[in-house]
């Protein structure tokens, strides 16, 4: 809260699985010891988290790219010291 006197606000975004190409290669690992193609693979990794998740789907770049632009945004200046997760409601243990 020391930040706050200044107009500068701080908050937390928590990301679940997201669908992106950052672990290509322990998918490429992992679909070869399988004996399956690196997109077969991938399709399994994003339907197992997708089955986990409330909302049935994993998140999207954009997903959480909407969440920082709005909290960067004018439209948040009395949002501060929060956490968001960005993960379609799935739990983590």
């Amino acid at each position: 809260m020391d930040l706050a006197p200044h107009g500068i606000t701080v908050n937390a975004v928590c990301p679940g699985p997201i669908n992106t190409d950052r672990m290509s290669y322990w998918e490429r690992d992992q679909a070869a010891q399988r004996g399956l193609t690196q997109e077969e693979f991938r399709a399994q990794v994003v339907a197992s988290s997708a089955d986990r998740t409330p909302l049935g789907r994993i998140a999207e770049p954009e997903d959480v790219a909407n969440l920082v632009a709005f909290l960067a945004g004018p439209d948040s200046t009395l949002i501060t010291g929060q956490s968001y997760n960005v993960n379609g409601g799935i739990l983590f243990h």
